[in-house]
């Protein structure tokens, strides 16, 4: 079978909807199946190596519209062999999908927001807070009867479980692909500031992270270890007693790994709430506001 996905990434939006198109590419090409990864344009990236990814657009052409974006598409699949699309990508919503619609199998879109309108056969949304609410709001989709793959046990991650070792206390901070450095540099202060003793520090920089200059200044921070350009934080998380960083995905991969968490949502993308996150083993949820406060942010550190 054929699967060709629409995605992209940025330093506005990170790398987290190509990764989730990455892993099930990389999962798809396992069992002998063509997978190709379409994004608006490609630089030269590291976590592009392991799946063929594919530019819609040249240097000095951009997005436009999802009609102008879905007719770059259908030109680039109607040379190739009819497939499944798969689409991760907050700009495309029905208008693109029921374009491409004849020029596919069956579209499958991956969202984390829930009033987005759809014109999908498969629907995949890994919020938690469908663990308590078994409703959903149908009247979004417009061709009928979509398959709805809803809650955390659909989020596309490393599921593989990796024991974790014994050895110094270790706080994980990571605030994702394009997170922002002065938060990593605003936390380690303020723990800093309590003079806890014997904690070792690992920062998961991503390859397109803000404020990359003040590198330099975490480094001259005791006992901090820096990491770029990761791809497997399943095996990194394995490794911590405690993780800060952002509600992305990070939320399933810490959990996965029965990682303590303090979590802040930095985007509207993250929204949660706290009930559901309890019951998969989140108890620290925090505004991007309480990322000022640092003090409310840790209780568990103080």
């Amino acid at each position: 079978m054929n699967f060709y996905f629409r995605t992209n990434y940025n330093p506005e939006i990170g790398i987290g909807h190509y990764m989730r198109c990455s892993r099930l590419a990389n999962f798809f090409e396992k069992k002998g199946h063509r997978c190709l990864i379409f994004v608006d344009k490609i630089n030269n990236n590291f976590f592009l190596k392991n799946t063929k990814t594919i530019s819609l657009y040249k240097s000095k052409e951009n997005y436009k519209s999802e009609l102008t974006d879905s007719m770059i598409f259908i030109n680039k699949i109607i040379k190739l062999k009819k497939g499944y699309v798969i689409i991760d990508d907050y700009r495309i919503g029905y208008s693109w999908e029921k374009k491409i619609n004849n020029y596919c199998k069956k579209i499958i879109s991956i969202d984390d927001f829930e009033k987005r309108k759809h014109y999908t056969d498969i629907y995949i949304n890994q919020k938690t807070k469908f663990l308590l609410e078994e409703y959903f709001d149908k009247s979004i989709f417009l061709k009928k009867k979509p398959l709805l793959l809803l809650g955390p046990n659909y989020s596309i991650i490393d599921k593989s479980i990796n024991r974790r070792k014994s050895g110094e206390f270790t706080i994980i901070i990571n605030f994702g692909g394009s997170g922002d450095i002065k938060h990593y540099f605003g936390i380690l202060r303020e723990i800093e500031k309590n003079k806890i003793d014997k904690l070792k520090f690992i920062l998961v920089i991503g390859p397109l992270s803000k404020n990359v200059n003040l590198v330099k200044k975490l480094k001259e921070i005791k006992n901090v270890k820096i990491l770029k350009n990761q791809i497997n934080l399943n095996m990194i998380y394995s490794k911590a007693h405690i993780f800060i960083g952002s509600a992305g995905t990070s939320v399933y991969e810490t959990i996965n790994n029965k990682l303590l968490s303090v979590i802040f949502q930095v985007s509207d993308n993250q929204s949660n709430t706290i009930k559901s996150l309890e019951k998969i083993g989140h108890y620290f949820f925090l505004e991007n506001d309480d990322l000022k406060n640092k003090k409310k942010g840790f209780p568990i550190i103080n």
